[in-house]
């Protein structure tokens, strides 16, 4: 079992409410990262990670021997655009000290309404889609999510290649939380899981996804995170049917 995969199962569990399994998980992984067996990126190239016009990362320099964040930083979308530490937790990235890296506007762990808006600073659309939806109530003291709570923090990006929308939405959906998503949502939600679940079978022996396979996922995707940011029931009673009609056009490249 890699980190990845130990990852998904916390993510999961998380949402079912096993929190003492996700916490025995989640030594695990940190077991197996510290002994370097479960993770290709244990071995990291420091500047690929120093974002364009900047000399240094001290954040990734300092956290890959003091922390597993710059390890699951590595992995992320953001890496890969070269969106720097200090964009969301402010401070100095160029310090080779903690207190001076750690000064002024500096948030290690943003609390979830700052978090919130700090993503939607740059993801805008999504940001004011996901304000005036349910999952974001008005009213206070009353649960809502925050974006780290599906997308993760550091290693944000892309889902793992084992997630399922059904399953993930089913930690709230369907249990003693909220009432179960229609049909049309779970079907839409299935077919996201059986797209991935076809892209990973071609993947495991050997083969890769063509470029229309992995564009036809990919609108998927998109349509779902419309319909799901803003809760969006009317809208998405519109959306399901095209995604459902991708879902089929997807299945004829198999």
């Amino acid at each position: 079992m890699t980190i990845e995969d130990l990852g998904v199962l916390v993510h999961r569990s998380r949402y079912l409410g096993f929190k003492y399994l996700a916490a025995g998980i989640w030594f695990l992984a940190l077991v197996a990262l510290s002994t370097g067996r479960g993770s290709a990126a244990n071995s990291i190239d420091e500047t690929a990670l120093v974002p364009e016009g900047q000399a240094a990362n001290g954040c990734v320099t300092c956290h890959l021997n003091n922390g597993d964040e710059a390890r699951l930083y590595a992995q992320s979308v953001h890496a890969g655009a070269k969106i720097s530490c200090t964009r969301c937790h402010g401070g100095d990235a160029s310090a080779s000290d903690q207190k001076t890296a750690h000064s002024g506007s500096f948030s290690g762990k943003p609390e979830p309404g700052k978090s919130i808006a700090m993503c939607g600073s740059c993801h805008t659309a999504e940001f004011s889609r996901f304000k005036a939806s349910k999952h974001f109530p008005e009213k206070k003291n009353v649960a809502r999510l925050d974006c780290t709570q599906c997308h993760g923090t550091h290693a944000i990006g892309s889902a793992e290649r084992n997630f399922s929308y059904a399953y993930f939405c089913s930690g709230c959906h369907g249990l003693e939380y909220l009432p179960e998503l229609n049909r049309p949502f779970r079907e839409m939600l299935l077919a996201a899981d059986a797209q991935n679940d076809a892209i990973n079978a071609l993947r495991k022996s050997g083969k890769s996804p063509t470029p229309e396979q992995l564009t036809i996922r990919r609108e998927t995707r998109k349509l779902i995170g419309d319909i799901v940011h803003g809760t969006d029931y009317q809208g998405g009673q519109e959306k399901i049917p095209q995604i459902l009609k991708l879902n089929d056009e997807f299945k004829k490249k198999f």
